[in-house]
């Protein structure tokens, strides 16, 4: 009887092991999510503080952010391709350039918009108040920016597709 209990015990134990760790990782992968922004160049405090007080624009930033990396991951294929096939250099040529242009207006779109985000975060520095009024008066119009940009390079954006990384659960359930 002793025996059946222990290992009863143990049974349990683990369950609640196998819980307190992926508590853990869903919290520190909450916790890091700040650090997403990659190719912004924003500091790590104004990103800290549009993921807390602007959620809305800092998912939307977010999703810029990855599309400029897999839009310079495109542009490394393409030039791969060109070296590869150097005489069909005007073909490759016209496509970089589409991915270029998209790429350097979706970075101006950022800049100009961190500067409106950097003022913000700085008035709140200052005066809390002032900055949430602040952040009321322009979150709407920065999230229109934000979203006029994204449309008109809605159907070139939909054309990247991120190598994405199957956790072991994924691959489970696509066996079946």
């Amino acid at each position: 009887m002793s025996k059946k209990l222990l290992i009863l015990f143990i049974f349990f134990l683990l369950i609640a092991l196998a819980g307190a760790f992926v508590t853990i990782i869903s919290f520190n992968k909450e916790k890091n999510d700040t650090a997403g922004l990659k190719k912004l160049n924003y500091k790590q405090e104004l990103t800290d503080f549009i993921f807390k007080m602007l959620p809305d624009i800092y998912l939307r930033l977010k999703f810029i952010d990855e599309k400029l990396i897999l839009i310079e991951e495109e542009i490394k294929k393409l030039d791969a391709l060109e070296k590869n096939y150097p005489q069909q250099k005007q073909i490759i040529a016209s496509q970089k350039n589409i991915w270029d242009k998209t790429k350097k207006s979706l970075t101006s779109l950022c800049e100009k918009i961190g500067i409106s985000l950097e003022a913000m975060y700085v008035t709140y520095l200052i005066d809390k108040n002032k900055g949430i009024e602040l952040i009321n008066d322009q979150k709407d119009d920065l999230k229109t920016k934000i979203n006029d940009e994204i449309e008109s390079s809605k159907e070139l954006l939909s054309k990247l597709k991120a190598e994405t990384k199957q956790n072991f659960f994924d691959k489970l359930k696509s066996r079946k």
